[in-house]
């Protein structure tokens, strides 16, 4: 034990001279998520935080697991951050899901589900949806881009929201490249 504190002080006096430490990404997305998802509903659509639930808050799990069952395939329940469910009958069913790692929705019928590095750009089209631009390795079909939008979601924060987690995920990747060189 004795042996490995001349190696902790290394690797301290590293990180020091690096910037310090470097909150996890995933914890970075969460407190975005976090901070946005009460604006990016339009209102009359509950959302959810999954950290929030109560441990035996079986109605709330229940949705969670609707949602990554109808539209987040791509998704395991320990990835979820938050939702936004759009259903008719509040069951989870249609909506949006954020997880530590991207988006999930459907568009046209296909549940899509967007690595947020994997987002070039964005836009807002018609006033009312946001497209997202990038080559999207989830994707059957990347001959359009996906778009969330229309009347569910405030687009604008959404896309503010999205910029945010982009601008912490490609600040992270190059500081982590960085580290490693």
């Amino acid at each position: 034990m004795i042996y490995l504190r001349p190696l902790r002080k290394g690797i301290e006096s590293i990180i020091e001279a690096r910037g310090g430490y470097v909150e996890p990404t995933e914890d970075k997305v969460e407190k975005i998520v976090e901070k946005y998802i009460d604006k990016i509903s339009t209102g009359s659509y509950p959302t959810y935080l999954v950290k929030n639930f109560e441990y035996n808050d079986d109605k709330k799990r229940k949705k969670l697991k609707n949602a990554l069952f109808e539209y987040a395939l791509k998704v395991r329940e320990d990835e979820a951050i938050g939702f936004i469910d759009t259903s008719l009958v509040g069951d989870g069913g249609s909506g949006i899901l954020f997880s530590k790692y991207g988006i999930a929705f459907e568009y046209t019928s296909e549940k899509v589900f967007v690595k947020y590095e994997e987002i070039i750009y964005m836009s807002i089209e018609k006033g009312k949806e946001l497209v997202l631009c990038g080559n999207f390795s989830e994707r059957k079909d990347d001959s359009d881009n996906p778009s969330i939008g229309g009347i569910l979601f405030n687009t604008s924060v959404l896309e503010e929201c999205l910029q945010e987690i982009i601008n912490v995920v490609w600040y992270n990747t190059k500081l982590i490249q960085s580290l490693s060189d």
